[in-house]
Parts: structure tokens; sequence; C-alpha cells
């Protein structure tokens, strides 16, 4: 439901998620509240087809967010933006584009805003499925989704995302952006 201040559109991303053969639209939502739950952040999908996107009240629509009963990895908080940066690209190189989402104000256990990206798969002839998603950020270290740096406090991990084939092996990489990380003494500049 539209209320003041939702930031509906704040990040857009294309992608086809259901693999039909037309692109459909994720609309990032970050400061949506989740029932009680104030700027939990949400994302619509708008599923495109040879008409163009179907509406944000089709059936055929889907909305996402971080609670548990969706089967995103972490449980939804107060403040986390879910949805504040979004991208599309096939990251598993199965043919399906999936959908990055940042979640910039994601807590990590006792630190505040260090944030976080959910990925979530896309599948043929469905959409969105948490299924073999991934979550993960500064202190994720198993596998691909290795991540060289620690998080801190108000690091806002996943404020920007960006997809493209950085090391040209024909697969979708994902940049990502931490815009508040402190990295390295403070450099004093000489007049």
């Amino acid at each position: 439901m539209a209320e003041r201040f939702d930031r509906f559109g704040t990040a857009l991303a294309t992608g086809d998620v259901n693999d039909d053969g037309f692109a459909d639209l994720a609309i990032g939502v970050p400061h949506e509240n989740v029932g009680k739950i104030n700027n939990a952040g949400v994302m619509h999908i708008l599923f495109g087809s040879s008409t163009g996107l179907y509406s944000y009240f089709s059936p055929d629509s889907q909305l996402w967010n971080q609670e548990d009963t969706n089967g995103v990895d972490t449980a939804i908080e107060r403040c986390d933006n879910c949805g504040a940066a979004l991208a599309a690209g096939d990251f598993n190189n199965d043919g399906v584009d999936n959908l990055a989402v940042g979640v910039p104000g994601e807590d990590l256990g006792g630190i505040l805003d260090a944030g976080a990206v959910n990925v979530l798969k896309g599948q043929a002839n469905v959409g969105l499925t948490p299924s073999v998603g991934l979550f993960f950020h500064q202190d994720s270290n198993s596998g691909a989704q290795q991540v060289n740096n620690s998080s801190g406090k108000f690091d806002y991990f996943g404020s920007s995302l960006a997809v493209g084939d950085f090391n040209d092996d024909g697969n979708a990489d994902l940049a990502i952006g931490v815009p508040g990380e402190d990295w390295g003494p403070p450099v004093t500049l000489a007049r």
C-alpha cells in the first residue's frame, strides 16, 4: 500500500527472471513499512509479456521482502531498506536471470547498518524463488560468496549494485558498493 516517503522506484532493474523471453521489471521500495516494521523495504516484480508489463495489481506480479515466511535468509528489521539497490543477471549461468537485492541497513549481530545483499534465483515459468538463494555480507567467506573485508558499523554494504563480466569469463559478476567503509588510516591532504 502506498504510504508517505515509501520511495517507490528508488531502484530499478530489468531481467528475464521467469525465462519467457520478455524483460521483467524489479522495483525497489526501500522505505515501505512491512506490518508494523518501519522502513523494512520491499521489491515488486512486474512480469513482461508480448503486450508490455503486467499491472502492479496483477496476480502475475510478485512482492518480496525479508520476512522469514518468504524464505529469504534473514529476519526483517526496522530500517533495513531492503530494495535500496537492485541488479539482475544470470549469476549461476543457468540461462535464467537472478535478482540481487541490496539491504544496506541490515544489522549483523550487534553491528548497526553493516548491510547485506540477497540474491533471489530466477526460475522458468515461476519468476523469483528463494530456493538456492544467497545471503551475504562482508563477513561471508565460503566459496563464491567470499568477500574480503569485515563488516563495520554504518558500512551500508549493498547501497549500490552493478552487473558485468568483470573477469571476461562469460559469466555475470556482481559489484557491490560499500559507501560507509573505513579503509586504512585517515589521510591528511597537504595544502
